[in-house]
Order: C-alpha cells, then structure tokens, then sequence
C-alpha cells in the first residue's frame, strides 16, 4: 500500500510503495490533469509529483525492506518531495478532479494520498500539522499572475534554514502566504514586475534556472 513516510529533517516525505502502487498513482495524475481546464503551467507543476513518483517506480531513487520478519517482509520503492510542493500538489489535484466525473480508482487514489499526508504531518508534528490539514482542505485560489512561480519560492525558503522541528513549525505560515491576497505573496508579485521593468521583459521571463542549494532531507 501507499506510504509517506516523514524524512529525518522535516523537509519532506519519501513516497513509498511497490511498483504497482506506485504505476497507479502516476497514472491517476495524468488522468486527472488531464480532464481539468486549468492552463497547461499549472498542471506542468502538479507534473512535479508524477515526476517523482514515476522515477520511484523505475527503481531510480530508493529501496526500503518493511516488515518484521521473512513471512511479512516487503521491499518498496521510493522517492522524496519536499512538504509544499506536495501539499500543494495534493490539493491542486483535489480541485482538478471537481471539473470531470472521476472514476472510483480516481477518487481511492486521491484519498489515500490524503490520508498519507496527514498522517505524516501528525507523526512530524502534531501541532504543525493540524494546521497544515487544515490549510490543505480548504479552497485553492490561484493568481492569474505569477502564483505558480511564488510556489516554489515558498518551497526554497522552507529548506533554507534551521532544519527538524524548527523547519516543520514554519510550514503553516508559509502555506498561508500562498493565498494570493497575502501580503507575502503581493510583496513578491510587486517586486518581481519591477525586476522585469529594469530587464525590460515580461515578469514571466525571469525564471529562477539556478541549482536548488544542497540541504537535508
């Protein structure tokens, strides 16, 4: 079955499951992409978890035995996704699959991938992780602007920095700064049109290409 387990320093989870678990999910993603009439970016960026979700299945990441002895023992596969962009990922997800008539398979997908996270949210940090819940159930406005780009600004700034429950314990407050009336998030708009103003190009132009900074996991 498909499990998240919480990374040692809070940065993330590792998405753990055999192949066939594994295959499924990254199928129901595409699928549910796909039937949305979201702009292409914003399902480019749900992508990201398929990403790592099919790199798992194709044995490029990581092997973990589970188990307590040889009669119950399994070998699953993995991959590591840092808390915002699965989080975001999740609930941009939910909202894509409101817009077609998703099938069973669908919504057991969606809802097992839920209920991971929560868990592992309480297991990293109860009180953290009430909050982040309660983020990831709510409705999911996106900008029309450049919200997609502010999600993995967000991202960066949450590995940067102290790690394990310190990191953890930031989670909730940038989450709401990803709401598009946020302060956060009009600082960032504001100041990335006038960097492009300076470059004399489209804000949409200034795509952050540099290599994600080493930081643990």
């Amino acid at each position: 079955m498909l499990t998240l387990e919480p990374t040692k320093y809070a940065a993330g989870v590792t998405i753990w499951g055999d192949y066939y678990d594994l295959r499924t999910l990254h199928t129901v993603i595409h699928e549910i992409v796909e039937m949305s009439p979201y702009r292409e970016e914003v399902g480019t960026t749900v992508m990201g978890l398929a990403y790592v979700v099919r790199k798992s299945y194709e044995r490029m990441y990581e092997e973990k035995t589970f188990g307590f002895d040889e009669m119950d023992q399994v070998t699953y596969l993995g991959g590591q996704i840092v808390w915002p962009y699965l989080i975001v990922h999740a609930r941009l997800l939910r909202e894509m699959a409101g817009y077609g008539n998703t099938t069973k398979l669908q919504q057991s997908q969606l809802y097992l991938l839920e209920s991971q996270i929560e868990k592992a949210l309480m297991d990293c940090n109860p009180e953290a992780g009430r909050a982040c819940i309660e983020w990831l159930n709510q409705p999911f406005p996106i900008s029309d602007k450049y919200y997609l780009m502010y999600i993995d600004n967000v991202a960066r700034q949450y590995v940067d920095g102290p790690q394990g429950k310190a990191r953890i314990k930031k989670l909730p407050k940038l989450l709401d700064s990803l709401n598009p009336y946020s302060n956060e998030y009009k600082s960032f708009a504001k100041e990335l049109e006038l960097n492009a103003k300076s470059h004399g190009c489209s804000p949409h132009e200034l795509v952050d290409r540099s290599e994600w900074f080493d930081f643990k996991w």
